[in-house]
């Protein structure tokens, strides 16, 4: 079976010839336009030869001398991307970069960084990549790569690959490091379902797990060229757990489903209505804009926060929430889901002052609720008085919390404040309807209210 999958995966020889001619011929063109001597190394798993059918992007790094700036760099590879890249988009992270799509959904990133001698001199996170690339290509064996293959495979099937906001996943780095540990696919299984949290792997030998303690990871994988970074810091607890539990599962009844993820399914207006009746919550959805110049890798985290903000903030004021979720087109769009198990509450609710034995502060609080129509008493040693509830429906508190969000601080991230500030929606109901009709909210919601595994029919049959 695994035969099948690698007969599947592996790319086409032709097809990969002609990408690694292409990004030399880049490469060759960058170095003989640019005015500084720098020297240009292909990176990725192309050039080691562990890409995936279909998704070998040209990752180009180029190496220049450690007296420029970030801003010096970012001109000149602007400079670089109008001669040999037109069209290019440019993007962000510690670095400037380049990046444009080409023809069969492939992706170019000409990325600058600085030539140090050795990774224990790096002047920005991008200069260490190239010392992956030569830590790989050194101690990775040829039958390795198939492994690796497998396994960056299986991590698509199950739904963890990807170390992107997005995901928080395993990224394909992290894949070949596994590899390099256990050995093969299968035994990178065997041992990921017997992982604990915390799981530390030291490939290199150079560092102690002492150093991680006070790492809240799930997953810790020692960078073999930087003791002092975690290569799996981006995997959440989440993915780490799904790992876990697809090892497992595909140990016990191996199939090809594990490899392959089925087409995402969208839920019926009809469905929908259904579900969302059956459950006896109500499920309210935040509506607002996005502006697409924010990076993914931003905007993911900010809706996470921002979710996990509301959240507590509904807790807080006893609104209790059941789950929580998050989507966004990264384009122009935005949801914030919420399903609240207590969506109303009583017009009075009971506020606990302090102990009667505590003189100074009863007297405050006798005198700022003497008025009460009910209270105050003492109840179990404490004062205890009835006060007129702000907000006993959910949705009216959302509202005033969104709109004092726009002048105050409160705790939403920036760039969903400024989202919010151009308008927002609170959608429940019969106008959830509405929001099902776009195809990619269909599937948010199918998912949502329909969770589990991706390879679960595989082995529990409904």
């Amino acid at each position: 079976m695994l035969k099948e999958v690698i007969e599947e995966i592996t790319p086409f020889p032709k097809v990969r010839a002609e990408q690694i001619q292409h990004a030399r011929q880049i490469m060759k063109e960058i170095e003989s336009v640019s005015k500084d001597k720098v020297t240009c190394e292909l990176v990725g798993s192309l050039s080691r030869g562990t890409e995936l059918r279909g998704s070998g992007d040209v990752d180009i790094f180029v190496k220049y001398r450690e007296t420029f700036s970030i801003d010096e760099l970012k001109k000149k590879i602007i400079t670089i991307g109008r001669r040999v890249l037109p069209g290019f988009e440019m993007h962000y992270a510690q670095h400037p970069y380049i990046k444009k799509e080409i023809p069969g959904g492939r992706e170019i990133e000409i990325v600058p960084c600085f030539d140090v001698a050795d990774a224990s001199k790096l002047k920005s996170a991008v200069d260490r990549t190239p010392f992956h690339a030569k830590f790989v290509s050194t101690h990775l064996k040829e039958l390795q790569k198939k492994e690796v293959l497998l396994l960056k495979q299986f991590c698509r099937g199950i739904d963890v690959y990807g170390a992107e906001a997005r995901t928080n996943g395993f990224s394909g780095v992290l894949c070949e490091m596994l590899v390099l540990e256990y050995n093969s696919f299968e035994n990178v299984l065997k041992a990921a379902s017997k992982w604990k949290k915390p799981t530390f792997i030291d490939l290199a030998g150079h560092s102690k797990e002492e150093s991680f303690r006070k790492s809240d990871h799930s997953l810790i994988v020692v960078d073999p060229v930087d003791k002092n970074r975690n290569m799996a810091a981006a995997v959440s607890d989440e993915k780490f757990g799904e790992f876990i539990s697809g090892a497992r599962h595909f140990l016990i009844r191996p199939s090809k489903e594990f490899f392959f993820k089925n087409p995402k399914k969208k839920i019926s207006g009809q469905n929908l209505s259904k579900e969302v009746k059956e459950r006896g919550t109500r499920i309210i959805c935040l509506k607002f804009g996005v502006d697409k110049k924010v990076l993914p890798d931003i905007l993911w985290p900010q809706l996470r926060k921002s979710t996990d903000t509301l959240v507590r903030n509904l807790d807080k004021n006893e609104f209790k929430v059941f789950r929580s979720d998050f989507w966004t087109d990264e384009k122009s769009n935005a949801l914030i889901l919420l399903e609240i198990e207590v969506p109303c509450l009583p017009h009075v609710k009971k506020k606990i002052g302090p102990h009667v034995t505590d003189e100074l502060n009863q007297e405050k609080f006798l005198k700022k609720y003497s008025k009460q129509k009910t209270g105050p008493w003492v109840e179990n040693g404490f004062w205890v008085t009835e006060v007129k509830r702000e907000f006993v429906d959910v949705s009216f508190f959302l509202k005033d919390f969104l709109e004092r969000a726009k002048t105050k601080k409160l705790q939403l991230s920036s760039n969903i404040v400024k989202s919010i500030s151009k308008g927002f929606e609170v959608v429940e109901g019969n106008d959830l309807l509405k929001l099902n009709k776009n195809r990619q909210v269909s599937e948010f919601f199918y998912s949502y209210l329909l969770k589990k595994p991706l390879w679960w029919h595989n082995n529990y049959k409904d």
